[in-house]
């Protein structure tokens, strides 16, 4: 069963909620987000994002993203905050978003996503980020399969930074054949993963996941081995940390 809300949190979540609707920055900086629900519903079904973003409070709309737990929630006709940005050509906003990760392809209660509602209003800039962001996001969720070939369209159809993170992913999960296009298509065989793991090279990642396969094609296709992550560890280094005997073994092989 679902924990109801303390009335603590209750409280904070409406202080927080009329901080929105005011437009009060440095009301919303002091409260404190742990307690308050940041997802809470106003009376009316709106959610705390749009009401922000119907202020025009740009600052406490960037605040909001960057502590909401789940910018997908929505309002009462089953719209997220990025439909909503939408609506109202808010480039700046909708691409906030999609760097916080929301769903691109998310449908309201009429069964339209972002994008349709952005192609309906004749927003052509809107359009071409939201084509963008979904193309990015078919190649991640490609890649995180960890098998198959991967459609050589979705990797073309993306930057050079969107096919390195593609890279990192594949290495990941294991997706032999999605590693070697990806590098065929010009991804970076020392490239930086930026999800989590301490700023380690997609080879560190691929030893980290014990994908021998993959850390042995990643070197053959010009990887440095010796590459340091943020704490100044090599893959190696890392591997002997974890007691990883097999992964040590062959990275010292490969050498």
């Amino acid at each position: 069963m679902k924990n109801e809300p303390s009335r603590e949190q209750q409280q904070t979540s409406q202080q927080l909620m009329e901080a929105c609707k005011e437009g009060h920055d440095e009301d919303v900086s002091k409260l404190p987000e742990a307690v308050a629900d940041i997802n809470a519903k106003y009376e009316d079904g709106r959610i705390m994002l749009t009401i922000a973003y119907d202020r025009g409070n740009e600052s406490v709309v960037k605040r909001l993203i960057d502590t909401a737990t789940n910018l997908n929630i929505t309002d009462g006709d089953g719209q997220t905050a990025l439909m909503i940005a939408c609506k109202r050509v808010d480039e700046k906003i909708i691409s906030q978003l999609i760097e916080a990760e929301v769903d691109v392809n998310a449908k309201d209660h009429f069964r339209k996503t972002a994008l349709t509602i952005a192609c309906k209003n004749g927003h052509e800039a809107v359009v071409k980020q939201l084509t963008e962001a979904i193309k990015v996001h078919e190649l991640m969720e490609a890649c995180k399969k960890g098998y198959g070939t991967v459609d050589s369209q979705l990797i073309a159809g993306v930057d050079t930074n969107a096919r390195d993170q593609a890279l990192g992913i594949a290495c990941w999960n294991g997706h032999e054949e999605g590693v070697s296009q990806l590098i065929d298509a010009g991804a970076d065989v020392n490239a930086i993963h930026t999800e989590g793991l301490d700023g380690r090279t997609v080879l560190s990642i691929a030893s980290y996941h014990e994908h021998k396969a993959i850390v042995g094609i990643l070197i053959a296709r010009g990887a440095d081995i010796d590459a340091k992550d943020e704490a100044g560890n090599t893959a190696l280094i890392d591997a002997c940390i974890r007691g990883h005997e097999a992964g040590v073994k062959n990275l010292i092989a490969l050498r």
